[in-house]
């Protein structure tokens, strides 16, 4: 698609942040080697994080850097929240800063779940410094509770679940189950 705009015309730009889930063992390394910006933001989240935790994310993890690109990571425990979610939050402050040098910037900001840590980065609501605070211990506390619950996307609404429940010899069971949200007036997660 291609559309004529006036030099002068703003665009609304939004910036969205995922969560956990977007990971993946080779991430960064070429946008490191590509754009210098985004490298030195990825070493001022480590040093951040080492003065935090004595200990370097990035080396630990063999992530982002080029000279790590080859080695072996199958001990990189990446879909785990102790790395995914540091993880994440280093590449997309990375991707905030190399949209600065570029000068885009955004209207909106959102964020979901890990995803807003990097949503209070980006719409300068905290600090560099508070974010990656809240991005070490939000992944610790996630990684405790790993693996001990379950999500469950259902095609109805939770009135029209409630009236099947009921009749249902399981009925106790779904009484323990917590509503996680409501993605419309016809799907819902427990």
């Amino acid at each position: 698609l291609h559309t004529e705009m006036n030099k002068e015309e703003k665009l609304d730009i939004a910036f969205v942040f995922c969560g956990q889930g977007a990971q993946h063992i080779d991430m960064g390394y070429d946008m490191c080697e590509a754009y210098p910006v985004f490298k030195d933001t990825i070493l001022r989240c480590d040093k951040i994080w080492k003065d935090l935790t004595q200990e370097s994310f990035v080396e630990k993890n063999k992530l982002f850097l080029p000279e790590f690109k080859e080695l072996d990571k199958k001990d990189v425990p990446i879909n785990d929240p102790i790395v995914a979610q540091p993880a994440i939050f280093f590449y997309q402050v990375a991707l905030v800063e190399l949209y600065k040098s570029f000068n885009i910037k955004p209207s909106m900001i959102i964020g979901h779940s890990a995803g807003e840590q990097c949503a209070f980065y980006a719409s300068g609501a905290l600090t560099l410094e508070e974010t990656i605070k809240i991005s070490y211990y939000r992944s610790i506390l996630q990684q405790k509770t790993a693996g001990t619950g379950n999500m469950l996307v259902i095609a109805k609404s939770e009135t029209d679940l409630q009236s099947l429940m009921i009749k249902s010899e399981h009925y106790q069971l779904y009484k323990e189950l917590e509503l996680a949200c409501q993605n419309d007036s016809n799907s819902i997660v427990l």
